[in-house]
């Protein structure tokens, strides 16, 4: 009974293995009340040690135990050897790393992490780092690289070949604070969720503040950001690992709280202010809340590649920062923050050429691949940042509607890839094919967003607006387009609407389409039954109020203008 209560330690073994390098630990920990050590090998064979030691193996890689505290990946010379067989073990690697189990690589294990991209995110150690880059062509975490007998980081514990004691003492440390697997699963769950609730409410307070700045202010301050992040990243990376991370996650904090708190002071004199909605109609944008979820997704699919050691690294984040930083600056100044352009145009295609550079392309354009994907997405935010701030401040759309309708969109996408990615990497093999599968659904949930984000089918959303581009789609007669579209009018009706709209008699609209008076007066009622208006003032006010929420307001503005 005490023995079904343990958590399981799973050793790897193979032919050739190096025994004495996992005794310490081993013993230690199949000693204990908690822990029980059980090998796990490519198949059922017996496997003999490099110092001769026959092991039968309790489990095959096929029937791994679904859950267990940890993974321990024990040197040898096979490690190097991919005509070995020994890549078998990398699916078992992700799904230690998926559910959270320690893992444990010395000598040559070390060395076979880091070529598989394990080690690139976290602080880690080897046998000396020339030994690593010369046998591990793929690894990129040199950066991370800590000179010393073992390091424990991140749920990962690396030691080079002589250090069997310190990597025992490192293992032992790292599962002796795991407590109850259900309660450590369920602390992790509530983090996530915490984290999660947070950047919803900041990302939601700091568009209601730059709503209220408007749109240059907010694209000035969102590029000014994004190179500060961009530096702010790469500084992160070279501070000690595991202190200087800490530091940061207590500082950060703190900093964002007094930011955010002085801009609401400036922006909002007072508490009444702060909470008052103008009195517009509320725009349902339903295809860009679908937009929004596909965005989300392939970003979640994204970051589920990305911690099983995907094709991310540091230095290419800090890239993909400051080159969105430097694009969204020549959008402003070149395409004059026409949100059609910059989105359909340049944010989702960058993205998508990203995706498919990354994980079709193969290898060599790896990093390119990943830099593009990061300033792309990047890139797609600043825009819908400053398209948010322009509905706020000058379409006169409710602050806390507009923030929080892309945001939770946004949030419920990533969630869903997330799970989705994860999800697949359970039950995809091992290989390189994950990436390539990854990479290729996130690339066609961009697709999907930008079919259905284009112009055309976004005319009544907000997808709509165009500041700073041609002023053809913000006047009366673009005004009586939309509506005519959305409400079916006939041609005849549409040209009665206009000239209505416009200004003119019924007599006017009668000579000037050369019909009956009596013809427009039935034009006039069909339209007024399509519309459910019950006059021509209500008519006008209906347009206006529509061609409203998509221009710029202002005070001395003629409520129509007259195109006729």
């Amino acid at each position: 009974m005490q023995q079904q209560s343990k958590k399981t330690v799973l050793v790897y073994v193979f032919n050739g293995f190096a025994d004495w390098e996992g005794s310490y630990v081993s013993a230690e920990l199949n000693q204990t009340d908690a822990f029980a050590v059980r090998t796990v090998a490519p198949d059922r064979a017996p496997k003999r040690s490099m110092g001769g030691i026959a092991v039968a193996p309790d489990y095959a890689l096929d029937d791994a135990p679904g859950e267990f505290a940890a993974l321990l990946l024990i040197g040898g010379n096979a490690w190097l050897d991919p005509a070995s067989g020994i890549d078998a073990v990398v699916p078992l690697v992700r799904r230690a790393r998926a559910q959270g189990a320690l893992v444990g690589g010395i000598c040559n294990a070390a060395t076979f992490l880091a070529e598989h991209g394990f080690l690139d995110e976290c602080a880690h150690t080897g046998n000396t780092l020339e030994y690593v880059q010369q046998c591990a062509p793929h690894y990129r975490g040199a950066a991370r690289f800590v000179e010393a007998q073992a390091v424990a980081d991140d749920g990962i514990v690396t030691a080079n070949g002589s250090a069997a004691l310190e990597f025992a003492r490192e293992v032992l440390r790292e599962l002796g604070g795991v407590g109850n697997a259900a309660l450590a699963s369920a602390c992790r769950g509530l983090g996530i969720a915490l984290v999660a609730a947070g950047l919803i409410g900041v990302h939601i307070e700091m568009a209601r503040i730059m709503g209220a700045l408007g749109m240059t202010q907010t694209l000035t301050f969102g590029v000014s950001a994004a190179f500060a992040a961009g530096l702010l990243y790469l500084a992160l990376t070279l501070l000690p690992v595991p202190q200087g991370r800490w530091m940061a996650a207590f500082a950060l904090p703190l900093v964002l709280a007094a930011s955010f708190s002085r801009a609401r002071r400036n922006v909002y004199r007072s508490r009444k202010t702060r909470f008052e909605e103008p009195e517009a109609e509320v725009l349902v944008p339903y295809r860009f809340i679908v937009t929004s979820v596909a965005q989300g997704v392939a970003a979640g699919l994204l970051v589920a590649l990305a911690c099983v050691g995907g094709p991310f690294a540091p230095a290419w984040n800090v890239a993909g920062y400051l080159l969105a930083a430097m694009l969204t600056l020549a959008t402003m100044l070149v395409c004059k923050l026409d949100f059609n352009r910059s989105v359909y145009q340049i944010g989702f295609p960058l993205v998508g050429l990203g995706l498919l550079c990354a994980g079709i392309a193969g290898a060599p354009l790896g990093a390119p691949g990943a830099v593009m994907q990061v300033t792309g997405f990047l890139y797609l935010d600043l825009v819908l940042w400053g398209l948010g701030s322009y509905l706020i401040k000058n379409c006169r759309q409710p602050a806390t509607w507009v923030a929080a309708c892309p945001t939770t969109s946004l949030m419920a996408g990533r969630t869903l890839g997330a799970v989705l990615g994860a999800a697949l990497l359970q039950l995809l093999p091992g290989g390189v094919g994950w990436n390539a599968l990854l990479c290729t659904a996130a690339f066609c949930f961009v697709m999907a967003a930008l079919l259905l984000s284009n112009a055309a089918n976004l005319r009544t959303g907000w997808g709509f607006v165009r500041p700073g581009g041609p002023d053809d789609g913000t006047n009366a007669h673009r005004a009586c387009q939309i509506v005519a579209e959305d409400f079916s009018l006939t041609q005849r009706e549409f040209e009665v609407l206009r000239r209505i709209v416009a200004g003119e008699s019924r007599a006017d609209v009668a000579e000037a389409l050369f019909i009956a008076p009596n013809t427009v007066k039935t034009h006039l009622h069909s339209i007024y039954a399509k519309l459910d208006v019950h006059n021509v003032h209500d008519l006008r006010a209906y347009v206006d109020n529509r061609r409203r929420s998509f221009s710029p307001s202002s005070e001395n503005e003629e409520i129509l203008e007259n195109d006729a």
